[in-house]
C-alpha cells in the first residue's frame, strides 16, 4: 500500500517562528495512491497528484492513517499545493471531530487555489489559514499546536 523513509527537510526562520525550529528537520515520507505525504512532529504535509479528485474516500484512507500513526493525538494538517488537482470541499467536515485534525493550512501560489481555498475554509470550523509560503505555513501550525 504505502512506501516509507526517512527524508530531510530544509527550513528558515521566517514570519510564526516556533520555539525551537531547527534549520534541519528529519520527515516520514509516505506514498499513497493520490499523493504523498510527510509528518514532521505532529504535523501532515500533504502533496497531492496531478490532476486527481480528492474526495472522501481519499480523505479516509489518509486520516485513518494519520490517526493511527498519532495514536489519536491532534495533529494538523497542511495542502502544499504544487499540482493542479480537484478537491471536493466536504471532506474537511467532522475532519476535527472525528480525526483529531486542529487546525489546517494551505499553501497555494495561483490565484485560482487561493479562490478556491476561501470555499473550502467555510467547510471547517477550526482554524483554517492559506499561505504562499512552505515555511510560513509550518511556522503557523506549529503555533497552533501549542495551544493544545
Amino acid at each position: 500500500m504505502s512506501v516509507i523513509f526517512i527524508a530531510n527537510l530544509q527550513l528558515s526562520m521566517c514570519r510564526y517562528p516556533p520555539p525551537k525550529l531547527t534549520d534541519s528537520l528529519t520527515t516520514l515520507e509516505i506514498f499513497f495512491d493520490f499523493g504523498k505525504v510527510n509528518i514532521i512532529d505532529n504535523i501532515v504535509i500533504a502533496e497531492m497528484n496531478e490532476g486527481i479528485t480528492f474526495d472522501l474516500p481519499d480523505r479516509s484512507v489518509l486520516l485513518k492513517y494519520c490517526q493511527e500513526y498519532f495514536n489519536e493525538k491532534p495533529f494538523g494538517f497542511i495542502s502544499h499545493r504544487i499540482n493542479s488537482y480537484a478537491i471536493n470541499p466536504t471532506v474537511y467536515i467532522d475532519a476535527a471531530k472525528n480525526f483529531n485534525v486542529k487546525a489546517v493550512a494551505i499553501v497555494a501560489v495561483d490565484t485560482i487555489s487561493r479562490g478556491n481555498v476561501a470555499i473550502e475554509k467555510q467547510f471547517f470550523g477550526d482554524p483554517f489559514e492559506i499561505f504562499d509560503n512552505l515555511e510560513y505555513a509550518i511556522n503557523w501550525m506549529k503555533q497552533m499546536l501549542l495551544t493544545e
